[in-house]
């Protein structure tokens, strides 16, 4: 039986951002050799992946990588969360346990640049049955936090500070 693996970023190649979506594009290709691979993205994407799609571009991932789009979060429907990046973290759960129902992926891999990995980190530590069995990843390319202080600035609000 193949390891599942979950590979989740707001960022995927082609469709804008840096070089964490070049990333998880090249790894979703190599890991898809050995695995069954689901790459969780931003649901920003949708409909640019589908006309691309539509045209066979060559630089989408191959059809043995499943993609799944995580619905993007707005500020009116930030209510008990404490930012539209922490509500995002619990719909990137949500749709983790849409997609696995019972049993989690083998391992799941956070491209954590803004937090998105928060909630599975917090539910993993918190004996979540679906995650019981999976290893929780966090890839720390970098930070909005670091770029800011590296950039001389120095966020003091509360979505930030959290």
């Amino acid at each position: 039986m193949k390891a599942r693996i979950a590979l989740v970023s707001r960022e995927l190649y082609p469709f804008g951002g840096g070089g964490i979506g070049e990333y998880i594009s090249a790894c979703a290709r190599l890991l898809a050799q050995v695995a069954d691979v689901t790459v969780f993205t931003s649901s920003l994407h949708e409909d640019a992946y589908r006309r691309l799609r539509a045209l066979a571009d060559p630089r989408l991932l191959p059809d043995d990588v499943e993609i799944v789009f995580v619905p993007e979060a707005h500020s009116d429907e930030i209510g008990g969360y404490f930012s539209v990046l922490h509500l995002y973290s619990a719909r990137v759960l949500e749709s983790l346990r849409a997609h696995c129902r019972r049993h989690g992926p083998d391992l799941i891999e956070f491209s954590d640049y803004l937090g998105e990995g928060a909630v599975t980190v917090q539910a993993r530590r918190g004996r979540d049955p679906m995650l019981r069995d999976s290893l929780v990843a966090i890839r720390l390319h970098t930070s909005a936090e670091v770029c800011a202080v590296l950039d001389g600035y120095i966020d003091d609000q509360l979505a930030s500070r959290m």
